[in-house]
């Protein structure tokens, strides 16, 4: 057995690990440096993206101490690719949890017998390691990691998605040398680890040598400070070295000019002016960069000059109010897991960019360097977040011992002595290591972990080392109203942070913050819930956001949906794996499969209704009738000049007139009234939709789409329907109603109280009875409401005839039905009135009145009620549906419709569709989610064909 036992030892976090620094690869020349592609460094050798001998251990215990031997045989040894997760390569199996442990709760032991993998590789050492030192760098391990070279221990790291840097010059010799990395699954720092996503492990981030000089530069940290006037900026460059007078540094501008060379004085400090600054931002990611010449090698930073500042509860960007719209972000790929590679990364980045996105919350861990690289690149405002979230201790203590989970967390965690360091240190790390990033506004604390003396230590912390960005902790405070949050807030937190807060709750906390003029502003860190068929609630929060600049804005959670490639099916679709917290009712077994893109990185309809929501301009109709709008400019720093406008107008959706609005120079958050020349149609439905598309950048197409509205022009006659007159035929028995006609003959059932057959020119259209009906497909989102609903009985409700009359009149018939929608051992949810009148024609038209039965009251739920099957009243939020279920033979395969499409769409999802006409094979509508849910819904339908490929249909 391997002696060391530091993954079970609270106390021990580090051993042999270098002095934290910012992140930068040393290169060897001044070309290297101004290329900064760290693969293309001779000073940088990569260990990882090639397989190393591996062996899985059910056990830690069962480790031989002689495995770490420099000898030790090896050729017996399993295969795996680094950086990878060993749950995906057959070793174990991968886990999803949310807020749950996946050991026994002890903290802060975890399990002795905690399974573990043994990586070995050897590496050749050419050049003379006397003058040179000799560094490797793991970027990311699940969860902790013992390493040995030659047989001897070199150091001991945990925190799995942070960097370990070793100085092993003294470990190695010239020729072969046995690297070997010993990983538990799991180590104490795992109770901080509770993050919602797949339990896996392995080193799954790369590996790599640096080979530096003696005396070389051991830290940097760069500041931009900005003139009031923003006409001049002074670029601030410290360094940590014995050498630093002897060290210079050089700023090119984003053009690749050189500004200025200065050297550093004795202290490492230097500073650079630059005239006229172009200003970072998410939209002009303009980066400068420094080239730091210190003894043999040459370091690169890219620096992008901007201010930030909270100024009267309102969060400014380069001296403006700016508005975060977020997704945050897991690392993911759907056949690697957490390995991510650079086209990953952009891949994201640049989706994210094309649906107007501007803003990343590191959920729930520092990510790959090179991440932040791309954001500083891209142009991306990011809230980087330490690897700590403890949400699985106060989840099933509570569950438990049915105490409060923020007591349990604060006891435990948030406020326990012992936990204090390594909370502290999880906070520190991140600060050190990406301090020099420019698209960081923001650190965040961590996620769900309580609040006590240890996060707020780390707040403290983290403000005197970092006063240039505002702090983030979520977990704060829970409140019924925004009042109670703003009087609880603590000092020392920069933000007021909110997890999926009610538009009342917001409203509350806006009214509040106002009234005494509040001196912090509101983010919303996770808000409308992307799972399955959602999010459905992003207009509303969006019409608040913009309402107010004390709301900063928000991160919808989440981009990814988690699902893990296993291969296809028999009809060549790919197969995915889900998990999810099994047990606990809220998770409902699949809580991984939430997000804006599908697991191989497609937009759902949910990320386009969140694109054209947070569109970068918005449209008013002022004077419709004569083509008068107004258009402001939701960009922060941009000029409208870089879009340009058109417009088509549309009659019973079809294209009648268009034309060009151009490229119109409005200034940021700026309005200004445009005349569009247009004649509107007499009649029919017609429709004026203006759109706005992008003249291309690094991430988004040229002639890219970036947003629309549409708006419905008044017409003297929308339709007109003549009524046709002629002989009809009425059939009654105790049962049904027939009712024929030389072009049709329909049957009306009275326990159905509906047309239980529909025949017309002889050819069938329904052969089974329509039904009256509450009920759809549950959503992901639902997972609360979904009780009530099951408690009321909605799914077994159905029509109840109590009487029902028919009258023939002139050219038509009348069936009027009064009846109740009820289920078994349940009081009438509705009392229905039904009017269903027959016209010659074949038309059937339908009034209905529905009131309101003693079974159904809408108010929220109260869930403390522990029998309410026993009240006479069972309440819901809102019931799932209310319509007319008719169902068709597979050959009627075609729709048209005119309604909103062409995605499906909804009275709370609807802003990526337009109203229209559109047609479609009737499969094509399923939209396939996950899990099986309600989908294929087209909002303000006015009509609708279903029919056979003859033209027979409804």
């Amino acid at each position: 057995m391997i002696k060391e036992q530091y993954h079970n030892n609270v106390n021990v976090t580090r051993l042999g690990t270098a002095k934290p620094r910012a992140y930068y690869v040393p290169y060897g020349t001044p070309e290297e440096a101004k290329l900064n592609v760290r693969e293309n460094s001779s000073r940088f050798k990569l260990l990882s993206g090639n397989k190393w001998a591996f062996s899985y251990f059910e056990s830690y215990l069962e480790i031989p101490d002689s495995i770490t031997d420099a000898n030790t045989d090896v050729s017996n040894w399993n295969r795996i690719f680094v950086p990878s997760n060993w749950q995906l390569h057959g070793f174990d199996k991968p886990q999803y949890l949310n807020a749950r442990y996946p050991f026994p709760v002890d903290p802060p032991n975890v399990p002795k017998n905690t399974p573990a993998g043994v990586y070995a590789i050897d590496l050749t050492i050419h050049d003379d390691i006397d003058t040179l030192e000799k560094y490797i760098v793991f970027e990311g391990v699940d969860s902790s990691m013992y390493l040995y070279i030659n047989g001897e221990f070199v150091g001991y790291s945990q925190i799995s998605h942070q960097l370990a840097e070793y100085n092993i010059t003294k470990y190695l010799k010239m020729g072969k040398n046995r690297l070997t990395v010993v990983v538990p699954k799991w180590c104490d720092g795992t109770y901080l680890e509770c993050q919602d996503k797949w339990r896996m492990s392995g080193i799954f981030r790369d590996v790599y040598l640096l080979v530096r000089p003696k005396g070389h530069i051991e830290d940097i940290e760069v500041k931009t400070e900005v003139a009031e006037d923003y006409r001049e900026a002074t670029v601030k460059v410290f360094i940590e070295t014995a050498i630093a007078e002897d060290s210079i540094v050089t700023l090119f501008n984003s053009f690749g000019e050189k500004i200025e060379t200065t050297v550093f004085n004795s202290d490492g400090n230097a500073e650079i002016k630059v005239k006229d600054p172009r200003m970072w931002s998410a939209e002009y990611p303009e980066l400068y960069t420094l080239i730091i010449e210190s003894g043999d090698e040459f370091i690169t930073v890219p620096v992008g000059i901007r201010t930030q500042k909270i100024e009267n509860g309102v969060f400014k960007f380069n001296g403006r109010p700016i508005k975060l719209k977020g997704v945050n972000r897991h690392d993911f790929n759907t056949k690697n897991g957490y390995v991510c590679s650079i086209e990953d990364m952009k891949k994201d980045l640049k989706l994210m960019k094309r649906h107007n996105i501007n803003a990343i919350r590191t959920s729930h861990y520092p990510n790959d360097p090179r991440f932040y690289e791309l954001c500083d690149k891209y142009g991306f405002y990011v809230m980087c977040e330490a690897d700590f979230e403890a949400h699985g201790l106060g989840k099933i203590v509570y569950k438990q011992a049915k105490r409060d989970v923020r007591e349990i967390i604060h006891d435990h965690i948030a406020d326990g002595e012992m936990w204090e360091h390594q909370i502290t240190e999880r906070v520190a790390l991140m600060v050190e290591n990406f301090k020099n990033n420019t698209s960081i506004i923001s650190w965040s604390m961590g996620n769900e972990a309580g609040y006590g003396r240890n996060v707020q230590n780390a707040i403290i912390a983290t403000k005197a080392r970092d006063n240039t960005r505002f702090t983030h902790y979520e977990n704060i405070i829970d409140t019924d109203t925004g009042r109670a949050m703003v009087e609880n807030q603590p000092k020392c937190v920069d933000t007021v942070s909110r997890m999926y807060p009610r538009i009342s709750w917001c409203k509350d906390y806006l009214d509040f913050a106002e009234k005494v003029n509040y001196d912090k502003p509101l983010v919303l860190c996770e808000y409308c819930h992307a799972m399955g068929n959602g999010p459905g609630d992003l207009k509303d929060y969006w019409d608040l956001i913009y309402s107010s600049d004390r709301i900063m804005g928000g991160f919808v959670w989440e981009w990814f949906n988690h699902g893990l490639y296993t291969g296809k099916a028999e009809n060549g679709k790919a197969k995915y794996l889900y998990g999810g917290d099994f047990g606990e009712v809220y998770h409902d077994g699949n809580f991984c499969c939430d997000g804006l893109v599908t697991p191989d990185v497609k937009p759902t309809n949910g990320l386009k209704e969140y694109k054209n929501i947070i569109k970068p301009f918005k449209v008013e109709s002022i004077d419709i009738e004569n083509g008068i709008f107004d258009i402001t400019n939701c960009y922060d720093f941009s000029y409208m000049s870089r879009l340009e406008g058109n417009w088509e107008l549309t009659r019973n959706g079809e294209v009648v007139a268009s034309g060009n609005i151009g490229a119109i120079a409005i200034p940021p958050r700026k309005t200004e009234r445009v005349a569009l020349s247009y004649s509107i149609p007499s009649d029919g439905r017609c429709y004026i939709k203006i759109s706005f598309s992008s003249y291309g950048n690094l991430a988004v197409p040229d002639g890219e789409i970036l947003g629309f509205e549409q708006f419905e022009l008044p017409t003297e006659q929308i339709f007109t329907d003549k009524m046709t007159f002629g002989n009809i035929d009425c059939i009654e028995d105790n049962r049904t109603i027939t009712i024929k006609s030389d072009l049709f003959e329909y049957q009306y059932s009275k326990t159905l109280c509906a047309f239980q057959s529909l025949k017309a020119n002889g050819k069938t259209i329904l052969e089974k009875g329509m039904k009256f009906n509450l009920w759809r497909a549950p959503l992901d989102n639902d997972l609360h409401i979904k009780q009530s609903w099951s408690l009321l009985c909605l799914k077994d409700s159905c029509a109840h005839e109590r009487s029902t009359k028919v009258e023939k009149m002139d050219g038509c018939v009348v069936i009027t039905t009064d009846f109740a929608m009820a289920a078994p051992t349940k009081f009438p949810h509705y009392n229905v009135t039904a009017e269903w009148t027959v016209f010659a024609d074949g038309k059937i038209e339908l009034h209905l009145e529905a009131k309101l039965g003693e079974g159904l009251a809408f108010t929220q739920p109260d869930w403390e009620v522990e029998n309410p099957v026993q009240y006479t009243k069972l309440r819901t939020d809102y019931i799932p549906k209310f319509g007319l279920l008719m169902e068709f033979d597979k050959s009627f395969e075609n729709i048209e419709y005119f309604g909103y499409g062409p995605f499906d769409s909804y009275c709370d999802r609807h802003n990526a569709s337009y109203m229209g006409k559109f047609s479609n094979k009737v499969q094509n509508e399923f939209q396939q989610h996950i899990k099986p849910q309600e989908n294929g819904n087209h909002w303000k339908t006015y009509w609708a064909y279903l029919h056979r490929s003859d033209g027979v249909g409804l």
